[in-house]
């Protein structure tokens, strides 16, 4: 999706602002061309605390991780400017909501089942800790990762069981849990089918059809870079950290046409031996006969980060301004992740999400010489790339080229 390029001028603006006071006064200057635009600034110094609940943290046996490492957040938009210069200051609501991984997912099957009594103590932390802080969830990063996989038996009573508690889940009777540590719920099993049958529909309906979309076009995008980091590192791993990461840089524009900053940056920690990206590799060996199948999770991983981006661009919540989003898994390496690259500011545009991070990468990779004089240098070879691509053949080959190498 493009933008006037009068309005990327006056985005980029503010975001290149340090300080809010700066950013705000930007902001008003170039308000003509921004009125659509919000912007979120993320600190510990400035703007509204992030609900605690949100904040990336260890808890029991589960994570939960947030876009950005920040305690608070500052919106810029029309409303909130208009608000702060008629009255001097500015509140807003900010409807949150946490996603669910197909990990968790799959967890909650064995808590809410057809005729529970007593949850067991260690899931009961969990449920407990959503419930008692009102923590709206979401499940659709489930429904996306696994709707291509209906096409077994097996795969299809087992997503539909997930769907199932899910349900279960959001029609738990919460005063009942809450106060005896019981579990039943407030719609009959043949009610909760029924709510089960019709995503699980929609579901199966988004997994069939034959065209891709561009959901499906950017997780491809992603696994296919993944699958050529595997190659360049397996195949070239007595190069150094210029040579890999010039290969991959040459990948880019020629075969996928699409820049993602922070695969390429934790990409560029791998060739470098980054013990902080550790366990998100840690299956990227030569002696790892599902290395592609990892891989696929490791690129579900990635693409679910995304995905909250896009609803956070997207969504506008009925009894608040604005969306803020989420992640808990089980998941130690997608922590990693978030650690490493969190989110230190963004613009929300036309549904698009454009985020500044804290080590950007032309401050990361030094090896290229004005990384970002490189990027721009490269584009139209890029949007040549991204036109002609066809990131199902390309996977594909990157596959069988893998396969053979671990296979050496």
């Amino acid at each position: 999706m493009t933008m006037p390029y009068e309005i990327k001028i006056a985005i980029n603006n503010v975001l290149a602002c340090e300080e809010p006071i700066e950013a705000l006064y930007t902001y008003v200057n170039n308000q003509d061309f921004l009125r659509d635009c919000r912007f979120i600034f993320f600190s510990d110094e400035y703007g509204a605390d992030i609900p605690y609940f949100l904040k990336s943290q260890k808890i029991n046996n589960f994570n939960i991780h947030c876009l950005t490492a920040s305690s608070k957040m500052l919106v810029i938009d029309r409303d909130t400017c208009d608000e702060m210069f008629r009255t001097g200051k500015t509140t807003y609501a900010i409807d949150t909501c946490i996603a669910l991984d197909t990990q968790t997912v799959s967890y909650l099957k064995d808590i809410f089942t057809e005729n529970p009594t007593i949850i067991n103590e260690k899931s009961k932390y969990f449920i407990d800790y959503l419930l008692r802080n009102d923590i709206n969830f979401d499940y659709s990063l489930y429904m996306l990762e696994n709707s291509k996989k209906l096409n077994n038996k097996e795969e299809i009573i087992k997503t539909y069981g997930n769907l199932l508690a899910c349900e279960r889940f959001k029609n738990l009777d919460m005063q009942k849990f809450l106060n005896q540590g019981l579990i039943s719920y407030t719609k009959t099993n043949d009610e909760l089918k029924l709510l089960t049958d019709e995503i699980f529909y929609t579901m199966n309906n988004k997994g069939k059809s034959l065209e891709s979309t561009p959901f499906d076009e950017r997780y491809n995008a992603i696994k296919a870079l993944l699958l050529k980091v595997a190659i360049i590192e397996l195949a070239y791993s007595k190069k150094g950290i210029k040579y890999k990461i010039n290969l991959l840089f040459e990948f880019i524009n020629n075969e996928i046409g699409v820049i993602f900053e922070r695969e390429i940056a934790i990409s560029y920690l791998f060739f470098s031996h980054d013990k902080r990206v550790e366990k998100f590799f840690k299956k990227v060996k030569i002696n790892c006969l599902d290395i592609v199948k990892h891989i696929s999770g490791m690129a579900w991983d990635l693409y679910h980060l995304r995905h909250l981006e896009y609803l956070m661009a997207t969504l506008r919540p009925l009894n608040a301004r604005y969306e803020l989003y989420s992640i808990i898994t089980f998941d130690y390496g997608l922590q990693e992740v978030l650690e490493v690259y969190p989110i230190k500011k963004c613009a929300i545009y036309n549904g698009m999400f454009l985020p500044v991070f804290e080590n950007p990468l032309y401050e990361l990779i030094k090896e290229i010489d004005n990384l970002q004089s490189f990027i721009r240098s490269t584009k139209a070879v890029r949007i040549t790339a991204f036109k002609k691509a066809n990131y199902k053949n390309l996977i594909n080959n990157l596959e069988k080229e893998l396969t053979e190498l671990i296979r050496i």
